[in-house]
């Protein structure tokens, strides 16, 4: 029998839809991730190691400086301390955080003030703001651990070494050992739960959710519950692969807040981040993670630039090399990391351009469902 409801789009035709519009936004991010990533580990290694890169990735650094500090603008027009800015790193995240969340609070409460029939499913709103603070969180990761971090590294400057004190190495106008200075390291603590810490569990939580419908055949709403975290697991392999988020993690700690820590100031300090990248691209040879060719290949290629960085820092600091081989040596690495990030962006542009692809191809096909059925009611109608 003919229905009127066989005129509409099916629930099925609407979630095609919508997963082909989702699949386009994990496409931008799954291609833009690993650049961004590089450009924050190498901008974080400058900034807490105190060394140099040549002149060319340098420059090219402060121009994406936009991508690592989300207060640079404010230190334009507002004399900023490492105390301010430790509080701006910190707490914006926190603050966006929860404007997400009243806005999903407001969006739940406005739907159940309407009729019973016209509520309908909150599912997506809640996976939609869960996908954002997820997102939110791996961007600011290394820009906050970081800045946390540097809140106890401490050092006596060789001019004022007689005297016995010793200042903050981010910023040498603040004394160590000070009231304030305790105090802030107090709520630096707390901040290393929240995100060293916090972060990564976070990311723990949400991939062994993942992995348990997997075992236990999952049902719609687990698999629901799957797609909210895909941003962490999607671009990897099935299995232990799809952990390797954790082990990134650990990576752009040990390259940026961790290195606080090490020989400060010094080329060893480079020598240990050199060590510590060589590492992390042998591991990621041997477990080779990820799903797509693409994406393995730049973050390999993120890794090398990463690896040369960091040894030509060390080179600098040794003064082994000629002032026209530094300058090479930068241009090379500006145009590598260059390419990194143009290859983000074209594999994004590409990835959305095969995704309105197939949202045209899924529209195309619902158009011919219609038009067949209102021919099929209306031979149905002569006949009658």
């Amino acid at each position: 029998m003919f229905l009127l409801a066989d005129l509409l789009p099916s629930p099925a035709a609407g979630t095609l839809l919508g997963g082909a519009y989702n699949t386009a936004a994990r496409c931008k991010l799954n291609s833009l991730r690993i650049p961004i990533v590089v450009v924050q580990v190498l901008s974080g290694f400058l900034t807490i190691t105190s060394l140099h890169f040549p002149a060319a990735l340098e420059h090219l650094l402060d121009r994406l400086s936009f991508l690592t500090q989300y207060g640079f603008f404010l230190s334009c027009v507002v004399s900023m301390t490492f105390y301010t800015t430790l509080l701006l790193v910190t707490l914006v995240p926190l603050g966006l955080a929860a404007i997400i969340a009243t806005h999903w609070y407001l969006v739940a409460w406005l739907r159940k003030r309407r009729p019973q029939n016209m509520r309908g499913n909150r599912a997506p709103t809640v996976h939609k703001h869960s996908r954002v603070l997820i997102a939110l969180a791996f961007y600011v990761f290394s820009i906050t651990s970081g800045t946390i971090f540097q809140t106890f590294g401490c050092s006596i400057l060789e001019e004022v070494g007689a005297s016995g004190t010793s200042d903050l190495r981010a910023d040498y106008s603040k004394e160590c050992g000070t009231t304030e200075h305790r105090r802030y390291q107090a709520y630096a603590w707390c901040m290393i739960i929240v995100y060293p810490i916090g972060v990564p569990a976070l990311f723990a939580w949400l991939l062994y959710k993942k992995r348990a419908p997997d075992h236990a055949g999952g049902t719609a709403e687990t698999a629901a519950e799957q797609d909210v975290s895909s941003f962490l697991w999607q671009p990897y392999k099935p299995g232990l692969c799809r952990y390797w988020e954790l082990v990134e993690c650990l990576r752009r700690l040990a390259l940026t807040g961790f290195l606080v820590f090490i020989m400060p100031g010094t080329a060893g300090q480079a020598a240990w981040s050199m060590l510590f990248a060589f590492a992390s691209i042998v591991i990621f040879m041997a477990a080779k993670p990820h799903a797509e060719l693409s994406q393995s290949r730049q973050y390999m290629l993120g890794g090398l630039i990463i690896y040369l960085s960091t040894t030509s820092a060390r080179l600098e600091k040794l003064d082994y090399t000629h002032e026209s081989s530094q300058g090479a040596v930068g241009i090379l690495l500006a145009l590598l990391t260059s390419a990194l990030i143009a290859t983000g962006v074209i594999l994004a542009l590409h990835g959305a351009c095969d995704a309105r692809h197939d949202i045209g191809a899924i529209r195309d096909a619902i158009r011919n469902k219609s038009s067949n059925v209102k021919h099929t009611a209306k031979a149905v109608s002569q006949q009658s």
